[in-house]
């Protein structure tokens, strides 16, 4: 019973029902179709070079397929052909199955495939961790079998491609649904226009009458908003004059302000596709295109936008582009642009482009940075899929198809990685056509300057390795004696940091040094942005404890008398030479402001950042070094200075014990600054010099994820720590010396030799011309440039007559010839100067004779005029060098001096390295540059010259 009462009591809660839910993960499936004609033609681009596909979405989600002819592992030497799917769009951690399959064309259907459906995958699909990323093989089939078997068939290659995209989602069950209608405002608000019921507006167009609501166009349009704000709600109706727009446009305008659509005529009535001039810009689209930047309505804008996008073509996309850059319709602008640049040959024959040169000239330049882009986008291993048009694909269909919006699929020729720039599509139009009248003896005789030109370039490059590496040890050098103050002198350093001395050798190793090398090594592989905050930090506390040393040391120094400067042998113990002695040796001090020029390409604005950053930060560096000089040698006499730790005895021997933390802190910040800025300089000029084929292409490879040469900084990383781990910090800085003044020296001669007597010819490497003789009988340039010399306003002929042309073709050789005896003066001027032991009369005459030489020279350099082609050579606008040719002669000079000053140890050693240098370039740069079989583009082609030839 009690239990039965129990029961009674506390009944039990029924149980809460129970839910279910399911997670289903599947894959998105889609696929592809590729066909590679001409395949023949495309062997031989290069290895690492691809053909794309068309990009195609899958899972929301933009693919292509990259198809290597040549292969994309340099070890197989073109063995093989490759075949990968790279992701197209942004996207991270995109999971996916893939299929490639090459077809069988002999109707046998045995077709290649490689597939990751229907079948276990142990650790799941393929994951792509970002845009560019790539799944496939670099041995799809190896080439031999493949051109001798029924997968090629006609020259044409078929290559099939299916991508899952594997996706998750939720399933659980809904019992009831309830669908909701779309929204109708825009009929409601229409009625409204239409009744004309509570309109307190009127506009008068041309003579027709519309009546409006001031609330609903304030609501609308920030343009109304400003004019009728103040006004609503008074009962007066207001007339308006509208005198800038057509009556069926301003009906147009009010159809979408009240229901937020096109009017059919706008939908409907677009260009033919065929017209050119002004007359695209008479549709209703256009106009109202017009009316919406006019009253600020960016959604009726990018409607307008997507009428007159569907008309483009060769003959209106650059009447379109005119009317998309006047109104501000920056989504059309760019579609324009982009197909210009993929069918850029035949839009330059249409007589659209004529009104785009006529009447909006500033697009050009808009234009070619578009052409450039896209190559770079579809041929940069990060770009993914990017559609461009190349060259070579235009010259082949000859620009036909002109009414059609694209004239047939692009083929990718080339793969840049990381920073690599591609080159201008212009400029190799131009290449193409003008080589017929390049002959054989023009090409040998700028083969022959070239390859001298070459050699002095790579030994200017190689000596940059004394600058930058060895620079970079020689700074790290220093480390040790700082850190040893922390610690209370160099025997009181951990056994894994001190120096120790071979037994035997006599070599004194620094293994703190080379571990200092390599830390900021590291850092450097991280990324340019990582390693430029460490830059900014180390920096600041440098710039502050040199401002203490100034201000703290003057205060000494003026308190003690300026005991430093009361020497017994006078102001110049060692004379005018002893200090250009000591100028030279200490000149690597300035090697850092040359190293922001090597990081040009991740400027923003390099034309105007770098000599921006250069002039400040050498200026007030150059300050703060010469306070420096002063305080400390007149703080105390210089030969008592310690010369591994100089400014911390310095402040020793005044008292200041206290001050050594503060210093030796500002010292070691100060020596991983340097450090830094000398090993991030050094990669980058190795990848120049491997893009232009000098060195292995092993240095211009750059890391997808970083986006700097991390192979290339860590072979200097490891170079500057071995050396800075056995060489002595003197016999190292002069070696810098050495290698920062000839570098100098080279750019100032460079200076005069731009501005006087610049190449007639730009070299572009043969890899720029694949597809020259594929289309030569095609263009026909010898015909074409007939055409164009007739023109009396060519380029190519310019404006001058017989008589000037012999004039400048003789002021240039005055010019060589003056150049080339301003530097004989210079050596021997310098020679002269620097020879003490010589006797004085041959020293004088040497002197004399050099000097009036180098004189002579220089004012004739000085009354002639600049050549005229210095703007058409390399790139116009930003700095420029003032002062030419005096100041360029004058640091020529005084480096030309400081050179010889350096000692003979020095020397012989520095010829070592050169000479290494040289055996590099002649064994192996030499055979590999891009530069053999070079064509050469004449440096007066503009865009009037690329259309002429065209």
């Amino acid at each position: 019973k009690n239990s039965q009462r129990t029961k009674r009591e506390f009944p039990r809660m029924p149980s809460p029902p129970t839910t279910t839910s399911l997670s289903v993960t599947q894959t998105i499936n889609g696929s592809h179709s590729f066909t590679i004609k001409g395949y023949s033609l495309a062997k031989g681009i290069g290895i690492g070079k691809h053909i794309a596909s068309d990009t195609f979405t899958v899972g929301g989600y933009e693919w292509a397929i990259y198809f290597y002819p040549d292969g994309k592992n340099p070890e197989d030497n073109s063995a093989y052909v490759s075949v990968f799917i790279a992701l197209a769009s942004d996207g991270t951690d995109v999971r996916a199955l893939f299929e490639l399959s090459l077809l069988d064309q002999s109707g046998k259907g045995k077709h290649k495939v490689h597939s990751h459906f229907d079948r276990a995958l142990e650790s799941g699909p393929y994951t792509l961790k970002y845009r560019g990323s790539m799944w496939g093989y670099k041995r799809f089939f190896r080439r031999t079998l493949l051109e001798a078997s029924d997968y090629l068939k006609d020259d044409c290659l078929k290559i099939n491609c299916t991508v899952g995209v594997v996706v998750s989602e939720i399933d659980c069950p809904r019992l009831h649904s309830i669908h909701v209608p779309a929204s109708d405002i825009g009929s409601h608000f229409g009625m409204l226009l239409e009744n004309e019921d509570g309109s307190d507006i009127t506009f008068n167009v041309s003579g027709e009458k519309f009546r409006a609501h001031r609330l609903v166009l304030a609501a609308r349009s920030p343009v109304f908003e400003s004019e009728f704000l103040d006004v609503i709600g008074e009962e007066e109706e207001r007339d308006i004059e509208v005198t800038d727009m057509e009556p069926k446009v301003f009906k147009a305008l009010l159809h979408y302000i009240y229901k937020d659509a096109l009017i059919e005529d706008a939908e409907s009535a677009s260009s033919s596709g065929s017209s050119v001039g002004p007359s695209a810009s008479d549709t209703l689209a256009a106009k109202l295109l017009g009316a919406a930047d006019k009253y600020k309505l960016p959604r009726l804008s990018l409607m307008c936008e997507s009428v007159l996008c569907k008309d483009i073509s060769v003959d209106s996309v650059a009447n379109i582009l005119a009317l998309a850059d006047r109104y501000n319709a920056s989504a059309l602008k760019s579609v324009c642009l982009k197909f210009a640049a993929e069918n850029l040959i035949a839009v330059m024959r249409s007589d659209g482009f004529d009104y785009l040169r006529e009447h909006c000239p500033s697009l050009q330049s808009e234009l070619l940075k578009t052409v450039a882009g896209c190559e770079e986008e579809l041929s940069g291993g990060g770009g993914g899929g990017g559609k461009t048009r190349s060259v070579w694909g235009q010259f082949s269909d000859g620009g036909a198809d002109t009414n059609e919006r694209s004239v047939r699929q692009q083929h990718a020729w080339g793969e840049v990685n990381g920073a690599e720039r591609s080159q201008s599509v212009w400029v190799q139009v131009v290449n193409a056509n003008a080589s017929g009248r390049n002959n054989d003896d023009d090409n040998n005789e700028n083969a022959i300057r070239d390859n001298i030109l070459l050699l002095i370039a790579w030994l200017v490059g190689w000596a940059l390795v004394l600058d930058y590496t060895i620079g970079g040890s020689a700074i790290a050098r220093g480390i040790s004696p700082n850190l040893a103050s922390f610690f209370g002198g160099s025997d009181k350093l951990p056994v894994f940091l001190a120096r120790q001395t071979i037994p035997g050798l006599g070599i004194v190793v620094d293994p703190c040094a080379a571990l200092l090398i390599m830390i900021v090594t590291i850092l450097l592989c991280f990324g340019i942005k990582e390693s430029s905050l460490v830059q900014a930090i180390v920096t600041s506390v440098n710039v502050c404890t040199l401002v203490f040393i100034i201000v703290v040391g003057g205060y000494l120094a003026f308190k003690t008398g300026w005991v430093g400067y009361d020497l017994p042998d006078g102001y110049f113990p060692f004379g005018l030479n002893g200090i250009l002695a000591g100028s030279a040796v200490v000149f690597f001090s300035y090697i850092g402001f040359d190293t922001v020029t090597s990081t040009a390409e991740e400027v923003k604005n390099p034309q105007r950042d770098l000599p921006l950053g250069i002039g400040i930060a050498l200026l007030i560096c150059c300050i703060l070094y010469m306070l420096l000089s002063v305080v400390i040698v007149g703080l105390v006499p210089y030969y008592t200075l310690d010369p591994d730790t100089p400014i911390s005895s310095a402040f020793g021997d005044s008292g200041m014990q206290w001050a050594a933390y503060i210093l030796t802190t500002g010292a070691i910040t100060a020596l991983c600054a340097s450090l830094l800025g000398s090993l991030l300089a050094q990669p980058r000029i190795f990848m120049a010099m491997a893009r232009d084929g000098l060195l292995p292409a092993f240095f211009a490879e750059i890391n997808p994820r970083t986006h700097v040469p991390v192979k290339n900084t860590i072979v200097i990383g490891v170079l500057a720590a071995s050396l800075a781990f056995f060489m002595d910090v003197s016999q190292l800085s002069e070696m810098v010396s050495v290698g920062t003044l000839m570098a100098f020296t080279a750019v100032a001669a460079c200076v005069l030799v731009l501005r006087y007597v610049p190449p007639d010819g730009v070299p572009l490497p043969s890899s720029s011309q694949t597809w020259t003789d594929s289309v030569e009988s095609r263009v026909q340039p010898e015909n074409v440039l007939e055409d164009a010399i007739e023109s009396s306003d060519s380029p190519l002929l310019g404006d001058e007559t017989a008589q000037d042309e012999k004039y400048f073709g003789k002021r240039r050789k005055i010019a060589a010839w003056s150049i080339a005896l301003v530097c004989i003066g210079v050596l021997g001027l310098a020679s002269g100067a620097s020879a003490e032991r010589l006797p004085s009369f041959p020293r004088f005459t040497m002197c004399g004779v050099s000097a009036t030489v180098l004189l002579g020279s220089l004012i004739t350099l000085g009354c002639i005029d600049e050549d005229d082609e210095r703007h058409n050579f390399g790139h116009q606008g930003g700095f420029l060098c003032p002062f030419v040719p005096y100041l360029p002669v004058l640091c020529i000079l005084i480096n030309t001096y400081l050179i010889i000053n350096i000692g003979a140890g020095t020397w012989i050693r520095v010829l070592i390295w050169l000479l290494i240098g040289s055996m590099i370039y002649l064994f192996y740069g030499r055979s590999h540059s891009l530069l053999n079989n070079a064509g050469y583009v004449p440096t007066t082609c503009t865009w009037e010259t690329t259309d002429r030839l065209v």
